[in-house]
């Protein structure tokens, strides 16, 4: 997508190859589903500082200090976004201090189990899968990754699975995954089984 070939075998080197490579023109950057803090500037990510030649590198402004090579080729960032998703609202609301907040909530129950059938096919017709299917979409909570994730796992399967994957998803117990909802942590788990 970039068409960059990262040739530097350091980290910051590395990083400023990517630095100048977003800074070439609009650019929507997308972190998905971020666990902790992430210092984008350090993995060449620009946030909109001046950003200057240093040491054959693309620095941010206030990290060259005194010693820049040239102070005509310091560049205003425009255009570079960052967008970051995460299961931890801590993440982003104070890890990441993101500027804009959109909170997703889960799916409306029928809108749930419409994406549930659309996803499982039509094996979900069968009236004696049809009662153990609607207990294991129980099971999503109207989480989307948990309908996507469990309906791959058992599409086209038999009703003994299904009902086998029931009982593991009812046994399953996460073990203090921050930001992991108890219903997206075991059918995960289930599709790793």
């Amino acid at each position: 997508m970039l068409g960059l070939k990262f040739d530097r075998e350091t980290e910051s080197g590395r990083a400023s190859q990517l630095c100048k490579r977003l800074m070439k023109e609009k650019i929507l950057v997308i972190l998905d589903d971020i666990w902790g803090r992430l210092d984008l500037e350090a993995v060449g990510i620009p946030l909109g500082d001046n950003w200057v030649h240093h040491k054959e590198q693309m620095v941010p402004l206030k990290m060259a200090g005194n010693s820049i090579e040239d102070p005509n080729k310091v560049s205003e960032i425009k255009g570079c976004k960052v967008l970051l998703t995460s299961r931890n609202q801590d993440v982003l609301y104070n890890q990441m201090d993101t500027q804009k907040k959109f909170e997703i909530g889960v799916l409306l129950e029928q809108g749930a189990w419409n994406l549930f059938k659309k996803m499982v096919g039509d094996c979900i017709e069968d009236p004696d899968l049809q009662p153990t299917a609607i207990e294991v979409a129980k099971t999503c909570a109207c989480l989307p990754i948990a309908i996507v994730t469990i309906t791959k796992a058992l599409k086209n399967k038999s009703l003994l699975v299904w009902k086998d994957a029931l009982q593991q998803l009812h046994r399953s117990n996460p073990t203090n995954i921050m930001g992991m909802h108890a219903d997206v942590y075991s059918s995960l788990e289930l599709s790793y089984i």
